[in-house]
């Protein structure tokens, strides 16, 4: 990442989509995506923490997911709602027949506030 500390970094991205600054200018995609990026490390943290490996090389939102269920660490309810997550990141790092609504940005950019500070 252009040769910045990207730990770092994460600190002021999540406080810049704690106060929704991106969303507020306009930028919903960035917003979203940035989200996408807080949330995805995130998870693997939480998977280091709890000593649940992921094989794959470039995991996504839902192999932690799916890793973090499996291991009794997520129950149904916490693993649908970050599947909602993951598919409104998607919405907005992926160029779909639509773009993402302000609406679907703060619900993930809520949600990953949430995730953050609830799951460990």
């Amino acid at each position: 990442m252009l040769g910045l500390d990207e730990d770092r970094l994460y600190p002021s991205f999540e406080e810049m989509i704690g106060r929704g600054e991106l969303c507020k200018k306009g930028f919903l995609r960035a917003s979203g995506t940035v989200a996408g990026v807080v949330i995805e490390k995130h998870l693997a943290q939480v998977c280091t923490n709890h000593k649940v490996s992921i094989r794959k090389k470039n995991p996504t939102i839902n192999d932690f997911i799916e890793k973090l269920k499996e291991s009794e660490i997520l129950d149904i309810p916490n693993w649908r709602f970050i599947q909602r997550l993951a598919d409104l990141r998607n919405l907005c790092c992926h160029k779909k027949d639509r773009e993402p609504t302000e609406e679907e940005v703060n619900e993930l950019i809520d949600g990953v506030d949430k995730v953050t500070k609830t799951l460990y």
